[in-house]
């Protein structure tokens, strides 16, 4: 029978990973990240809210002009526009309410095109509205 001899060089080593080196790559991972994040701009449309409380019905006698996104198509108080010339068209007369309506399958990307291009062209006085799912075509 073999005696096994421990010496204490093997009672004092425990079996394991070594995670130093993990936490080495995690470390330059967050470092990357942080600076990766500084690099990154994005265009941010400001959003005032009225303040909480009673509504009061808008004073504003001017007759709003509609846009009614769809899947396909932009159409602006009726007429089909292209994306393109959507901030052209929206600046013909900058100072009219303009009422945003999006149907129900509308991307959301298409919301946000109309929201740059109103603001390109100094729009100020945007309401959006989403059509219910059972009310057909947008603007109805």
């Amino acid at each position: 029978m073999s005696r096994r001899r421990i010496t204490l060089e093997t009672a004092t080593r425990r079996p394991g990973v070594n995670l130093t080196p993990i936490m080495d790559v995690v470390f330059i991972l967050v470092i990357f990240f942080m600076l990766a994040a500084q690099f990154v701009r994005q265009a941010e449309q400001p959003l005032a809210l009225a303040p909480a409380g009673e509504a009061v019905m808008a004073q504003d006698t001017a007759t709003p002009q509609t846009l009614s996104l769809t899947p396909l198509e932009f159409m602006l108080d009726g007429e089909t526009v292209a994306a393109s010339a959507l901030p052209a068209a929206l600046a013909a007369d900058p100072g009219r309410p303009l009422v945003v309506t999006v149907s129900p399958d509308a991307p959301y990307q298409a919301l946000v095109t109309a929201l740059d291009a109103a603001a390109k062209a100094g729009r100020t006085k945007i309401a959006t509205r989403a059509d219910s799912p059972g009310s057909g075509e947008a603007g109805q």
